[in-house]
């Protein structure tokens, strides 16, 4: 993908399908999305079998069927259609470069997942912009943006989406700092950075909550009826994936609302310039 073309993109929302009606969920959450931020939507179907014509038949039917559900989802949207022929996973991250947000169905809800292996799983480990993980179960809409944020260094990417998500949606944000090990307080150093990104989003009601506790837990425990919940990322090892997990996945299957993992990258990656809090993605 060019350079050119990937700068053009910073309001876009990629989703891949697969056929699956959890990718269709996926699609239509996608596109809600895209709205919100008055962005556009690209749906792209991975396909290295469409070398013959009912190859390329079969694919471009999947793209057709998710565009319907888009555009009945939210019309007016602007929506378009990739066919890569790449394989699912670098076909994918291949397209969402440049893009404001990745959006991938989970269809597997269980732990089993993670040994079998997950082409969601592993774009969370290789995807440079935000990734939202859906499932057949999650709900669109929801109320509230909640953010998991345990460093306010390592998560930085993870505050600035939650602060332009909850601005975009028109949604309270609530920031969730939990310690299994120390009292439940919010460190100094979070309530001093929540501040200052409240002050440049003044319009964004904006709670801190200090918990004690496993942050997996608490933050599946307070996901329920939340638009969505923003966590970092942290690691991409596949080892660690199967054996010691990542808050950010083991939320993946536990969590009651879709997640959105902010990569560790930095803030532009999250829509918000680096260099300076007050900076917003042109739309």
């Amino acid at each position: 993908m060019s350079q050119q073309h990937a700068s053009d993109r910073g309001t876009d929302v990629v989703v891949g399908v697969d056929g699956t009606s959890t990718a269709l969920h996926a699609v239509a959450w996608a596109a809600e999305e895209a709205a919100a931020h008055d962005g556009s939507l690209t749906i792209v179907h991975a396909a290295p079998y469409a070398v013959d014509e009912p190859g390329i038949r079969r694919a471009n039917g999947i793209l057709g069927r998710a565009k319907s559900v888009a555009e009945h989802e939210r019309r007016g949207l602007p929506v378009r259609t990739r066919l890569s022929t790449e394989h699912a996973l670098p076909g994918l991250i291949d397209e969402a470069e440049g893009a404001r947000l990745l959006v991938a169905g989970l269809v597997s809800e269980t732990v089993a997942d993670a040994v079998l292996g997950s082409v969601t799983l592993d774009v969370l480990g290789h995807a440079t912009c935000p990734v939202a993980v859906i499932r057949r179960s999650d709900a669109i809409g929801g109320a509230g943006v909640l953010a998991g944020i345990g460093s306010p260094a390592a998560d930085a990417g993870a505050l600035a989406l939650a602060f332009t998500e909850a601005d975009a949606h028109g949604d309270p944000l609530t920031v969730v700092h939990a310690d299994g090990h120390r009292h439940g307080l919010p460190p100094t150093e979070l309530v001093d950075e929540v501040d200052r990104w409240a002050k440049r989003f003044p319009q964004v009601g904006v709670q801190i909550e200090g918990v004690r506790g496993s942050a997996a837990d608490v933050l599946a425990a307070r996901s329920a009826g939340a638009r969505m919940l923003v966590v970092g990322s942290r690691g991409h090892h596949r080892v660690a994936r199967v054996l010691l997990g990542s808050t950010s996945r083991v939320l993946v299957w536990n969590s009651a609302c879709p997640v959105v993992v902010a990569p560790h990258a930095g803030l532009h990656d999250a829509g918000v310039a680096a260099d300076d809090p007050a900076g917003r993605a042109d739309s």
